[in-house]
């Protein structure tokens, strides 16, 4: 669940380097108000690494199963897939459930998953 609109997160780029985190040159990642060194709280790795990637840091990558034609397409998935087929529902526990449940209830999902990404071959 993302934090609610008073809350805020940001980055803060020491360096000018945008391309590589280098705490030690200045790159901080934090919760709160930069300027305000009583009430900021730095967040580092690896200790707050789920929280630097959900909250502030930005992907580099596209989400699986999205299509790139520079992609090979045996890799590509061509159709949507209806999770409620495997149990998952509206409730925020299926947001992640794949990661959070054990194997054994999700060996269907991932079984699908290596079928269509083709990596059973």
């Amino acid at each position: 669940m993302k934090p609610d609109i008073l809350t805020s997160y940001g980055y803060h780029e020491g360096d000018n380097d945008i391309d590589r985190y280098s705490p030690g040159l200045g790159d901080l990642c934090y919760q709160g108000s930069y300027s305000d060194l009583a009430t900021r709280r730095d967040l580092g790795f690896p200790a707050d690494r789920f929280e630097i990637f959900s909250m502030i840091l930005q992907s580099r990558s596209k989400a699986l199963g999205s299509v790139d034609p520079h992609i090979n397409p045996i890799r590509q998935f061509d159709d949507s897939k209806d999770l409620s087929d495997w149990g998952y529902d509206q409730y925020h526990y299926s947001h992640s459930r794949e990661f959070l449940s054990n194997i054994i209830d999700e060996k269907p999902f991932w079984e699908a998953v290596i079928n269509d990404a083709t990596l059973n071959q």
